[in-house]
């Protein structure tokens, strides 16, 4: 009887493990806290099992009280859009999520700005994909091969609660915009690069504890089936939700400032110059006035100190007058 008590304890452990998203609210999470078990207009049936979305219909998963793709109201309703966040594109927003039963692996988070209308294939475009930034509580490093990746510390440890930092994506914003919450294990098989990562291959160059992940196990197969089947050889159980956030468009540069160029009015064409001023097209005007002679400043004459000497006026005169004289008298 005892054992047969175990082997239940065990069960319910297994049925009632895995993950959710308290913040910022995950559909599932929001339909657990403000569920209804009755009939109420814009209220989910009451979710009392939030951390069981293991199967998948979509890109949300389900649990046999909600199809948290089809997402409707306890009427069958659908939901009307409910933003947990407003961000901007680019923004580092905080994800907290619980654990109840570790099983080792990591979490991916992926956005798509198409609302109600978003599906598997919007996610699987890697430029979808938040990056990894921070663990806030247990400071696990990045890993520079999968980016995408927050990897959960202390499985040995029996870690529940989880605080990370995580990037949107550049490109994607919208009014209504789901994020895809995915928690892979790694207890049944080993997801690509785990051995590099917990060995040394990662942002911190640092050897994790071989108990955060199992070594032993045989590595896991891609790609990992949409629906969650955990059955097939090679695949991990996975376990879903979505998140309900808007995201803002980055502000305009100006580089990428759109409309038309503003026109500077330039009155006429300045030739730019060559070294040589512009000479007259059409010949000169005549001169009608005549050109006055340059005068002499009054008194003696300045003679240069360099160049052509000058003589007086009055020195050729006299050498004049003393000729005539010479030649009448003497000759």
């Amino acid at each position: 009887m005892i054992a047969s008590l175990g082997s239940l304890s065990s069960l319910l452990s297994l049925v009632h493990s895995h993950g959710y998203v308290s913040s910022p609210r995950s559909r599932n999470w929001a339909a657990h806290e403000n569920g209804t078990d009755g009939q109420e207009a814009g209220k989910a049936k009451k979710e009392y099992c939030p951390h069981c979305l293991n199967r998948n219909n979509g890109v949300c998963g389900y649990t046999d009280t909600n199809d948290y793709d089809e997402w409707v109201d306890s009427l069958g309703i659908p939901i009307p859009w409910e933003s947990q966040g407003a961000y901007n594109s680019g923004d580092v927003i905080r994800m907290n999520f619980t654990i109840p039963v570790h099983h080792g692996g990591h979490i991916e988070i992926r956005a798509c700005p198409n609302g109600h209308a978003s599906n598997w294939d919007c996610f699987t475009d890697s430029s979808r994909s938040l990056l990894f930034v921070k663990d806030v509580l247990y400071d696990i490093p990045a890993d520079p091969v999968h980016p995408d990746r927050g990897y959960l510390a202390g499985w040995s440890e029996g870690y529940t609660e989880y605080v990370h930092d995580y990037q949107l994506p550049q490109g994607i914003h919208g009014e209504e915009v789901l994020l895809q919450w995915k928690y892979i294990t790694s207890n049944s098989c080993k997801p690509p690069n785990y051995d590099a990562y917990f060995t040394g291959g990662n942002s911190q160059v640092k050897i994790l504890p071989s108990e955060w992940y199992s070594p032993t196990v045989s590595d896991c197969n891609l790609p990992y089936p949409q629906n969650g089947d955990p059955s097939l050889p090679g695949t991990p159980e996975q376990f879903f939700g979505c998140i309900e956030v808007s995201v803002a468009p980055p502000p305009p540069s100006a580089s990428t400032a759109t409309g038309s160029p503003v026109q500077i009015p330039v009155s006429a064409p300045v030739a730019p110059l060559t070294g040589t001023v512009a000479q007259p097209t059409g010949p000169a005007s005549p001169v009608t006035q005549p050109i006055a002679p340059a005068t002499e400043p009054a008194g003696e004459s300045v003679v240069p100190t360099s160049g052509t000497k000058r003589y007086d006026a009055r020195v050729t005169a006299y050498l004049g007058i003393w000729l005539a004289w010479f030649w009448i008298h003497v000759l």
